[in-house]
């Protein structure tokens, strides 16, 4: 891993609750940022049904793992409970912050995320599920951008591009 030591890590989480075989699913995708500015997918964990308190959890674990440099965990109503327990780890303070995806926000990360991948800013790695979500997306009547199903993978993945490259 030491090849790795002059990389930057960041996280983004997109949170859904339930665990049902209809819902979506918590995702987190990891990005990894080398000194020449290269942005890497490098890992993604996608499992529905956890609780708020498995959700910290399996920051902390990615944390230990890669030492995130910066991160953003959807706060929408749903992950208003996972912020919570975030905010209360020491160890996730001040790397960790909320994001509230809105009408306005949604569009924004998804157009910067389109653009990156256009522009080939940013490696996918191990992407099949991710592709797959990419591929269903489309422009509605009114030239809105919309997934079908399930946009998690997708949502998670231009949060971390955020994250990682913002501005």
């Amino acid at each position: 891993m030491e090849q790795y030591s002059a990389w930057n890590f960041y996280v983004a989480v997109d949170i859904a609750l339930s665990g049902s075989s209809t819902a979506d699913y918590t995702v987190a995708q990891v990005l990894g940022v080398t000194p020449d500015d290269a942005v890497y997918h490098v890992d993604m964990v996608r499992e529905k049904g956890m609780s708020p308190p498995g959700i910290a959890d399996m920051i902390e674990r990615l944390d230990s793992k890669y030492g995130f440099s910066h991160g953003l965990v959807e706060k929408n109503s749903l992950g208003e409970g996972v912020w919570d327990e975030i905010s209360k780890r020491a160890s996730l303070s001040g790397r960790i912050e909320s994001f509230d995806t809105t009408r306005k926000t949604r569009p924004e990360l998804l157009s910067r995320l389109q653009a990156a991948l256009y522009s080939n800013r940013l490696v996918l790695h191990d992407a099949e599920v991710m592709v797959d979500e990419l591929m269903a997306f489309y422009k509605n009547d009114k030239g809105k951008l919309e997934g079908k199903k399930h946009d998690d993978t997708v949502m998670a993945l231009a949060l971390a591009w955020r994250a990682a490259a913002p501005g």
